[in-house]
């Protein structure tokens, strides 16, 4: 019985998740109910237009605003704000911090099920390679604006000094001397971090995210969705999203005023 206590507790913590969805699905095709997956969506950069996408999502679906990059604090090796940041096959939670196991496993588990669900995550960065593990089958929607659009959005709202990017991009940058990032160094490469600007910072970051969601991607199937055609057309991303998205779910026009003022 210790050993099999011993073996269960040196499992990784995907291998833990992915067992755990495995058992959902079983139980629904066992008692004949649909198994749906959800919708991950994933913005290359800040003022994406997602709140007004996840807002019309919700009209037919569970949204969850960034629970990934939120809800984890930085002493967490997942965080998107860690400067240790640590690859899901690597990590033994059960053995050094349960109740973030727990977490984990009800953040995951919880989205799969007889009902849709959507996530919507901007800005992981180097963390977005484990949420996508922890996701392996799940549909992808990428949300991408013109980086003119973005800069300006920033710099009219004074964002980069309301949201701390300059703290970001150091945190992002000591990440990237990391062994396992060391392929993404070349971006902060020549930097006196004494008199970069703001909008180099941001353009590199915006690159940096851009880059990151392009790698880890990989082989899996995305759609996307510009800010751009959310703004000119909102009844042709309405009919994108209830034919390619979420085929048979009529979506109504939610504009008020969100993406005018990005």
């Amino acid at each position: 019985m210790k050993k099999a206590v011993n073996k269960l507790n040196k499992k990784n913590d995907l291998t833990k998740i992915r067992s755990n969805i495995k058992k959902i699905e079983q139980f629904c095709n066992k008692k004949g109910l649909s198994f749906l997956k959800p919708l991950l969506v994933l913005g290359t950069f800040e003022r994406v237009g997602s709140n007004w996408l996840l807002d019309t999502l919700n009209q037919h679906v569970y949204t969850h605003n960034e629970p990934f990059k939120q809800q984890l604090g930085k002493e967490s090796t997942y965080s998107t704000i860690s400067s240790r940041l640590e690859h899901t096959e690597n990590s033994l939670s059960a053995q050094r911090a349960p109740f973030l196991l727990y977490w984990l496993e009800t953040f995951v588990s919880t989205k799969y099920g007889t009902v849709h669900h959507a996530v919507k995550e901007t800005n992981l960065f180097f963390a977005l390679q484990n949420l996508l593990k922890f996701f392996p089958d799940a549909p992808i929607l990428i949300l991408k604006r013109e980086p003119l659009g973005i800069l300006s959005s920033f710099i009219n709202q004074d964002l980069f000094n309301r949201w701390h990017y300059q703290e970001r991009y150091e945190q992002l940058k000591q990440v990237s001397l990391s062994k396992n990032w060391e392929s993404f160094r070349f971006i902060f490469d020549n930097t006196n971090q004494q008199t970069i600007s703001p909008v180099i910072a941001l353009t590199r970051l915006l690159f940096l995210n851009t880059l990151i969601i392009a790698y880890f991607l990989n082989d899996r199937l995305y759609q996307e969705v510009s800010y751009e055609d959310s703004v000119k057309d909102h009844s042709k991303v309405l009919r994108f999203l209830s034919t390619q998205i979420f085929p048979g779910k009529k979506f109504l026009d939610t504009h008020d005023s969100k993406l005018e003022k990005f």
